[in-house]
């Protein structure tokens, strides 16, 4: 015979600090999932590239490549081979950073590398696959990161504030 009562159970209610730490750890995986997802890119940043040494080069392919109706834009792809020790190298690093994909922008490169220019090439001497035309860092394409981060922070900072004046 079962016994049935009227309680009803209440879900636990949890606090606004409790509340926001879920928050920040919602907020932390959510940005973890964006630095991986744009590892290749970020990785960039990191590289010194003051002992790179450079060769000549010739850009082999360059042309404008859509990214879809949804991101709305174009980058460029460019291709350049070079030579070290007898060994030929391809590679498509233009600059550090990331490639926009603002139409003004990839247009521009691709007109500053048509096919079959002459570049010069700056290359790891202790990894030759290494290389890029402009070693210094391009943030055109990262800004909206670094912009992200520091407005989530502020806005932490302020909510945390906020809070503990309140009570």
């Amino acid at each position: 015979m079962m016994v049935r009562s009227n309680m009803k159970i209440q879900p636990e209610k949890f606090s606004l600090e409790t509340n926001l730490f879920l928050l920040g750890i919602v907020i932390t995986i959510g940005l973890l999932f964006l630095t991986l997802n744009r590892s290749s890119e970020i990785k960039w940043i990191f590289i010194d590239s003051s002992g790179y040494k450079n060769t000549d080069g010739i850009v082999v392919s360059s042309d404008l490549v859509g990214k879809g109706i949804k991101s709305g834009g174009l980058h460029f792809s460019i291709t350049y081979s070079y030579e070290i020790d007898g060994r030929t190298y391809f590679s498509d690093r233009v600059h550090f950073g990331a490639t926009a994909s603002d139409s003004d922008y990839a247009k521009n490169y691709v007109r500053k590398y048509p096919m079959g220019k002459k570049v010069h090439v700056y290359y790891d001497p202790t990894n030759p696959s290494l290389s890029v035309l402009e070693p210094e860092v391009k943030w055109y394409g990262l800004l909206w990161y670094v912009v992200v981060l520091g407005a989530l922070a502020i806005f932490l900072f302020v909510l945390s504030a906020w809070i503990c004046f309140r009570q």
